[in-house]
């Protein structure tokens, strides 16, 4: 196998792989997981045998092989937790989810923990389940059914989706992804103005107006006093990077409200004129050309310079934030934050988020985004935003 440095590909690692006829793929940054065949004359079946490496020294961490996994077949690898998903071939079983490998620990020498089957029970009571449990933990309402997609259409209209095991994966990842903000988040997250929270699961968004993207993952839009996210169920295997991305938009009214109590200043304006270079404006809308000026200021193009994470985050100065969080507890994305102005707007937005959710700023311990800026004190890190009143 050769394993190319995604910063430089040009450097190679390579090492040689033990089994000709091995199939590998790429599990986060640092583990490769392979699969093999072989012939069972017991079973009168081919058996998958899995084995996992590390990346940095070609090491083989742990290897699974025989007939305790020969019934399943791997359908999904879920990059943000090391979950491998798989799914049973026996018609009378449930879909089973196959905890095959927990990474978070592993290491060469120490090999992962084994693995364990959890079973997924995805039918209407299972759905019906989930969404009950999120709206009594969380306060907020999960739609899925056409007429209440129709009513929380905007600027896409979301079509409803009939297959009951995409509906049951997203409300299971959906579940895990809330489950990592603190306890009241979400009943903050409404502010002054928002009554209502609600998730609404789809199978399309058909685009209505032509100044937004197309093929959108999941949106967010406010409707009267209602906050609304909507999600594609199709992308249920990268809900966390998609969630945190979408969940910021979603703190946007809050930040806004609780900004204005305490400082004088516009927090939009100062984060344009404090935090970007004056020769790196944003482009303001999602109708984007590979221009010069719109790469001004992007960190491929100038790394030592860069102001926004890529093209995307100079759309507005929403997705600017939502960018910043989504790649903000990734060690893939980690080069983006050696900008010093990426950076500075990193520890700004967290200590916006603290200042302003008080279920953040009653915590003595970072939470999950922090992990990389540490607890960011707002009044002591910023006081020329805090102003004068």
């Amino acid at each position: 196998w050769y394993i190319a440095n995604i910063e430089n590909p040009f450097t190679v690692t390579a090492f040689t792989k033990p089994y000709s006829d091995e199939s590998v793929w790429a599990m986060d940054d640092k583990y490769l997981i392979g699969q093999t065949y072989h012939y069972d004359e017991c079973l009168v079946a081919f058996l998958s045998d899995y084995h996992i490496y590390d990346m940095h020294n070609g090491g083989l961490c742990e290897e699974k092989s025989g007939s305790e996994l020969s019934q399943f077949d791997i359908s999904m690898c879920d990059y943000d937790q090391g979950v491998i998903l798989f799914e049973a071939h026996d018609e009378k079983m449930a879909t089973k989810g196959l905890y095959l490998w927990d990474i978070s620990d592993m290491t060469a020498v120490e090999p992962a923990r084994s693995y364990e089957t959890i079973d997924y029970h995805v039918d209407q009571a299972h759905i019906d389940e989930l969404t009950q449990e999120i709206y009594d933990q969380y306060g907020v309402s999960v739609y899925y059914d056409a007429e209440h997609l129709k009513e929380y259409s905007t600027d896409y209209d979301l079509i409803a989706c009939s297959d009951t095991t995409q509906l049951g994966y997203t409300l299971v990842r959906l579940k895990e992804c809330m489950a990592e903000y603190p306890d009241g988040f979400f009943r903050e997250i409404k502010g002054e103005r928002i009554s209502n929270v609600v998730f609404c699961l789809c199978d399309t968004h058909d685009r209505i107006d032509t100044d937004t993207i197309e093929d959108a993952s999941a949106t967010v839009a406010t409707i009267g006093d209602t906050l609304r996210m909507s999600i594609d169920v199709h992308y249920w295997q990268g809900l966390r990077r998609i969630f945190l991305h979408e969940n910021t938009h979603m703190m946007e009214n809050r930040l806004e409200e609780e900004m204005q109590k305490i400082s004088s200043r516009n927090y939009t304006e100062y984060w344009y004129k404090e935090m970007n270079s004056p020769e790196c404006p944003p482009i303001q809308h999602y109708i984007w050309e590979q221009t010069d000026e719109n790469l001004k200021g992007v960190y491929d193009v100038d790394p030592d310079n860069a102001c926004y994470i890529d093209w995307y985050s100079k759309c507005t100065i929403n997705e600017d934030h939502a960018r910043i969080m989504e790649n903000g507890i990734y060690s893939e994305s980690a080069r983006y934050f050696t900008a010093p102005r990426i950076d500075a707007k990193s520890r700004f937005l967290n200590a916006m988020i603290r200042e302003a959710f008080p279920c953040v700023k009653n915590s003595q311990q970072e939470v999950f985004w922090e992990q990389r800026t540490g607890i960011v004190d707002l009044y002591q890190e910023f006081p020329e935003f805090i102003g004068q009143r």
